[in-house]
C-alpha cells in the first residue's frame, strides 16, 4: 500500500494535494469562505473521489482504463495518486471485505487531506 513512511513521498502528497486544491473550483482564497469551500468540505469530496477511485478497483476495472481516465480527466497528480493506491490493495471477490476496502480507503485519504491542513 501507499504509505508516507519517508518525508519524500509525504511532501510529494502534499504538494499534489496543493495543486488540487488550487485548481478548479477549489480555488485558495475560497477555503475558508462563507460561500466557497472550507477544508472539510475539500477532504470529503478527496475522500468520495477516492471511494469511487477504489470502487471500480474492487470492480475489476483495469489499471489502463483509470490511466487513460485521469489523462482524459486533466491529468490531476493527486488523482493518479489515488489510483496507484488503489491498486495496491487486493481485489476482493467478497461483497463485505470490498465495502469494507472502500470505506476504509476513503477514511485513509480523508484523514490525509485533513493532516495536510494543519
Amino acid at each position: 500500500m501507499f504509505r508516507f513512511g519517508n518525508k519524500v513521498a509525504l511532501m510529494a502528497f502534499i504538494m499534489a494535494f496543493a495543486m488540487f486544491i488550487s485548481s478548479g473550483s477549489f480555488a485558495a482564497d475560497d477555503l475558508n469562505s462563507s460561500d466557497g469551500y472550507n477544508m472539510l468540505e475539500i477532504c470529503t469530496n478527496a475522500s468520495e473521489i477516492a471511494m469511487d477511485v477504489m470502487t471500480a478497483r474492487q470492480r475489476d476495472v483495469p489499471l489502463s482504463r483509470m490511466m487513460r481516465a485521469w489523462e482524459k480527466d486533466g491529468r490531476n497528480e493527486l488523482y493518479k495518486l489515488m489510483i496507484m493506491d488503489a491498486y495496491e490493495y487486493p481485489n476482493y471477490s467478497s461483497s463485505n471485505n470490498s465495502i469494507r476496502t472502500i470505506d476504509e480507503f476513503g477514511n485513509k485519504w480523508m484523514m490525509l487531506c485533513l493532516r495536510s491542513s494543519d
